[in-house]
């Protein structure tokens, strides 16, 4: 089994995790280096998790959404090799990996164009796994080719900045693009209509969204041996709602991902959906939060979701507490510093485990779970996805300091201690009630402290998304 990571970290580049500058940072009273140092340290607390035996860990894959790329306005097309501050920030971020992990084996594929800002970074430890496309590289800035176009595709290495990021091996056999290097295989982002569609074969258009992100993978034993093979399409959606919603059917339509898996594989579909888990059914009366039907292009095709709301759980408009923090435990998405709260609010904000800090600028039960894996097993490929975790620095890992509320929501499986660093947030409450007390029925800092860079500010300066990790 793999265990894979996947986290919008927003606008990430090397100014993110390693900025030189010692300006200040009007927003914290640090310098700027002070500030991305912290972003860089906080990124590593998340891929250093500890299992319920005591024994740490890292994911077998990590995937970073939302990396920056070089805007040129006369030349958009996906597939481009990011070898501006983006793809500096992830060369950075790989010695940091394999320094923290001391882990020489950590690697990274080449991140490639999805959209006009944006490319996709995808860490791997290849000491049990071989990517294996499924594109290959022509050298220079791509775009990444098709290998079994024909003639075959003259091939060459990646520019020097890359180099040493992918193992020199050969791709074993039974795998996509066997007996290739494994250092000139690349990641894909063209996409076909699926069979028995009209138009049928035909190269999708996405137009000015963003492409989603193919990368194809070996599971390999200790002699070499290929177990499964993983094939994963990365996504970040457009920010609109019902684009959203459009984008997933569009994904649905492509024949890479509604075909069938081999045997011995796994499709999975991770990313930033930018699509809230639930909606309110006000059909019933009183209210309730039912899990949105915006997945089904994919459900349908029998793909399982990671985060699920299978029950409907009772709303009272007049009443939002009356979730009992159910929301938050599904909570993927953060609120700006300036509009988090870790204090007495009245409403659905009082709850462990997220209080007052998901949801969006405008709601805090809204646009709170954007982020997903969904996953679709082969007959011999050993599901169904476990593991399960949302990494929320604000309390300790996992969610079950206190009693989870009805409706069985996921409480995660890491242990993980809490990021923040003032002591009183230590013992978080069941409901935070208006004498603003904690679990220990100490007094709560004030809402100022909170704020602060080494409490919730560095959670929130590092993305508006939490990181989400699953065993597929």
């Amino acid at each position: 089994m793999t265990r894979v990571m996947v986290w919008n970290i927003d606008k990430f580049d090397i100014h993110k995790i390693n900025q030189l500058s010692l300006s200040a940072n009007p927003a914290f009273g640090l310098s700027e280096w002070e500030v991305s140092t912290g972003i860089f340290g906080y990124i590593i607390d998340n891929l250093s998790l500890t299992l319920p035996d005591g024994s740490r860990i890292f994911p077998d894959i990590f995937v970073v959404i939302e990396v920056s790329t070089e805007f040129n306005a006369n030349n958009l097309t996906p597939g481009l090799l990011d070898t501006g501050l983006g793809g500096e920030g992830c060369l950075y971020l790989l010695e940091g990996l394999r320094e923290a992990s001391g882990n020489p084996n950590w690697m990274l594929v080449p991140p490639l164009q999805t959209g006009a800002f944006d490319s996709v970074a995808v860490f791997y430890d290849s000491s049990n796994l071989v990517f294996t496309g499924p594109r290959v590289w022509p050298g220079a800035q791509g775009p990444a080719t098709d290998p079994n176009q024909v003639p075959a595709p003259a091939t060459a290495a990646y520019p020097g900045m890359f180099a040493g990021v992918l193992p020199s091996r050969q791709v074993p056999a039974g795998l996509p693009n066997a007996g290739t290097q494994e250092d000139i295989c690349a990641a894909n982002t063209v996409f076909h209509m699926k069979v028995g569609a009209p138009y049928a074969g035909h190269e999708m258009d996405f137009d000015s969204q963003r492409t989603p992100y193919q990368v194809t993978f070996g599971e390999i034993d200790g002699s070499g041996a290929v177990v499964r093979m993983l094939n994963f399409f990365i996504v970040h959606s457009p920010a609109n709602t019902n684009d959203a919603i459009q984008f997933m059917r569009t994904m649905a339509g492509t024949e890479e991902i509604s075909s069938a898996p081999a045997i011995n594989e796994v499709k999975a579909v991770l990313g930033d959906f930018n699509l809230n888990l639930t909606d309110y059914d006000q059909t019933r009366d009183p209210a309730v939060l039912v899990q949105t039907d915006a997945y089904e292009p994919l459900t349908d095709l029998g793909y399982d979701m990671a985060l699920t709301s299978p029950t409907p759980v009772p709303f009272g408009s007049l009443n939002p507490a009356t979730f009992n923090g159910y929301t938050g435990y599904l909570a993927t998405h953060l609120k700006p510093v300036r509009r988090a709260t870790y204090r007495y609010a009245g409403t659905i904000a009082d709850y462990y485990p997220c209080f007052g800090i998901t949801g969006s600028s405008q709601s805090s039960v809204k646009n709170y779970s954007l982020d997903n894996i969904l996953a679709r097993y082969g007959t011999a490929a050993n599901g169904p996805m476990a593991e399960i975790s949302i990494m929320n620095g604000t309390v300790p890992q996992p969610y079950d300091v206190v009693p989870a509320p009805p409706y069985s929501p996921p409480q995660g499986f890491y242990t993980w201690p809490m990021q923040m660093a003032a002591p009183e947030y230590q013992a978080p409450p069941p409901q935070i009630t208006n004498t603003n007390r904690n679990g220990n029925d100490a007094p709560l800092p004030a809402l100022d402290v909170f704020r602060q860079w080494n409490n919730y500010g560095r959670i929130f300066t590092t993305s508006d998304h939490m990181a989400l990790i699953a065993t597929i």
